[in-house]
């Protein structure tokens, strides 16, 4: 079946053109991976992705300045209202229902209070009268209701004295039992939200609120350990015309604190890296986006968003976010025409503002972008450029160009060419048999392009140890799967252009087929590679992936290869079978054919 013979004269023939061929392709391949692999690509798209990521945290934390400032303003709001409510309600207990039982003779039971202010008040009125001369007067030891009326009114205002010096114990109490409401309050503020009751944001919205305030110093520690002064929240102006101010300044001066804090845990960090997946970003590379500062007179660059610089960036990107945040919705909310309107209206018309306002101050670099440029930048910074330059577009296009032509001229000259020059009448003449020439030059032509492909996997590999670097992902099961890839396509192409050898007698019908066949491919390929996913949208021709489909080198999936799917061992088989019945059919043809001898 084999003519080592012939083999030796097939070697002799093609030789010249396969070295020329191969250390062509070694080279451009070695070239190509050292530009790529340089650092200069690398560089462009971490410049581009730590733009993109930057913006998109730097909004983030924006929109959660914005937000926890309205829901920390919002919920002190409601803290002092309560506030204001329980002391009212307690005032109504002893200064009506419960003085009015006194003075009718206490002739009905004692009221049982039914408001939180009420039970706080009456908690004092049984403390007080447990001192001795604070008793309640009794009825049975005055002559008359009126002598006993008088005494009772002496007592309450003696009470209400007591009431004045034991102030700060009252608002301890008052505060004990708003702090509960406001818990509920954040509750109900989450679920008109849409959160559940238990989700992290219901949560977030209710550490917000009850951070900022600091209850009885309960969460000092988180400041302290900031090294920030924990706040104490004044409760001596609650009711006053000033209150708002108050509650504004407090409110910025705190929230800041709560959210820079959080930003930089570690909880916190790994949920931005959850959500910034795309990026590919590790730990270390969320540490090493930086800023520049100056310390002691000198510039330096430090970190962004984690440790004491991230702290310090966050606290002041916040700080300066609400003032202006602040500033803006005070002008825009002037320009509200009130006129005619009920406060549902206004209501609703000022919420607007606020929803316009915090997404025109939060919006990212993304955003302000037209929406097609923005989606085709996110997919550059997405972008595996070295995977791209080195498998989709060396080793499925400027890499097959050459051995394409090597298979073109080759098959050629392997079968069809001697046949049409008249010297495969000389070697049929010998002992050769018809069978052992299509043989022995089938397994010239894939032994050669075997070689071929041995020696780019060698160049492949050894450009890989040197360029190894920022930028470079691929590995050597990569690179070594790339080549397989490459070596079965050739194979398919080369069963092609072998059966057109083999069917045609005349080598400018055995090229026309073969040889034009395969360039189509390649052109296919070219120019489907502009109408497929690899490249970003903004240079992507949706209409050109029609190409894909006219091409058998599409079924060269370099992407799942480098992906670590297995999409693309189906495709390969498929391209193996296809050179496989090629080669089988062209040796059937040319066992069969009349040769003209």
């Amino acid at each position: 079946m084999f003519s080592k013979a012939l083999f030796k004269q097939s070697c002799k023939a093609n030789g010249v053109m396969w070295a020329i061929i191969t250390v062509a392709v070694c080279v451009m391949l070695a070239c190509l991976m050292a530009i790529s692999g340089s650092g200069s690509i690398g560089a462009m798209k971490v410049g581009i992705t730590d733009t993109m990521i930057q913006s998109s945290i730097d909004s983030e934390i924006e929109t959660r300045a914005i937000n926890y400032y309205l829901t920390a303003t919002d919920g002190l709001n409601h803290f002092d209202e309560s506030i204001v409510s329980i002391q009212n309600q307690g005032t109504e207990y002893y200064s009506n229902e419960y003085l009015q039982w006194l003075l009718n003779g206490q002739e009905s039971d004692e009221p049982v209070p039914t408001t939180a202010g009420g039970t706080i008040y009456k908690s004092f009125i049984d403390r007080y009268t447990l001192v001795d001369g604070n008793q309640i007067p009794d009825v049975s030891d005055y002559e008359d209701l009126t002598s006993y009326r008088q005494v009772v009114m002496i007592w309450h205002q003696n009470f209400t004295t007591y009431l004045s010096s034991v102030s700060v114990q009252i608002m301890e109490a008052v505060v004990g039992a708003v702090v509960g409401d406001l818990q509920s309050y954040m509750a109900e503020v989450a679920t008109e939200r849409g959160y559940a009751e238990d989700s992290a944001e219901a949560q977030e919205l209710l550490g917000i609120a009850m951070y900022t305030l600091n209850p009885g110093g309960q969460f000092d520690e988180f400041y302290t350990n900031l090294g920030e002064t924990a706040p104490t929240y004044d409760y001596t102006g609650i009711g006053s015309e000033t209150r708002s101010e108050y509650i504004d300044e407090y409110v910025k001066t705190n929230v800041v604190v709560f959210l820079a804090g959080n930003m930089v845990s570690e909880n916190t960090i790994n949920m931005m890296l959850e959500q910034i997946a795309s990026y590919d970003l590790t730990y270390q590379d969320y540490v090493d986006l930086s800023y520049e500062t100056v310390v002691d007179g000198e510039t330096v660059s430090v970190s962004r968003y984690t440790g004491s610089t991230g702290y310090a960036f966050i606290k002041d990107l916040s700080t300066d976010t609400i003032i202006s945040f602040e500033a803006r919705l005070e002008h825009e909310l002037s320009l509200i025409d009130t006129t005619d309107k009920t406060a549902e209206e206004i209501a609703s018309e000022q919420q607007a503002v606020i929803n316009a306002l915090t997404a025109d101050m939060t919006s990212n670099f993304l955003t302000e972008l037209p929406a097609d440029v923005a989606e085709s930048l996110q997919e550059l910074g997405q972008m595996d450029l070295f995977a791209l330059i080195v498998g989709s577009i060396f080793y499925k296009m400027a890499g097959l160009l050459l051995p394409i032509i090597y298979i073109i001229m080759a098959a050629n000259n392997l079968i069809a060419g001697q046949v049409d020059s008249g010297s495969m009448a000389y070697v049929l003449s010998t002992s050769t048999k018809r069978n052992q020439v299509v043989f022995t030059q089938a397994i010239y032509l894939v032994g050669s392009l075997f070689a071929m492909c041995l020696m780019t996997t060698i160049t492949s590999m050894v450009c890989l140890y040197f360029v190894q670097g920022e930028g470079v992902t691929l590995d050597y099961a990569d690179l070594a799967l790339l080549n397989l890839g490459m070596f079965i396509t050739l194979f398919a192409m080369s069963g092609i252009s072998f059966l057109a050898s083999c069917w045609f007698n005349r080598s400018k019908h055995s090229m026309s087929l073969g040889g034009g066949l395969n360039m189509f491919f390649l052109v296919a390929t070219m120019l489907g590679l502009f109408g497929s996913e690899v490249l970003p949208s903004i240079v992507r021709l949706d209409s050109l992936n029609f190409f894909n489909y006219c091409t058998i080198i599409s079924l060269f999936d370099d992407m799942s290869m480098i992906a670590g799917t297995t999409e693309f061992i189906y495709k390969l088989v498929i391209l193996f079978a296809v050179g496989i019945v090629c080669y089988i059919v062209g040796a059937f043809k040319f066992n069969k054919k009349d040769l003209p001898l």
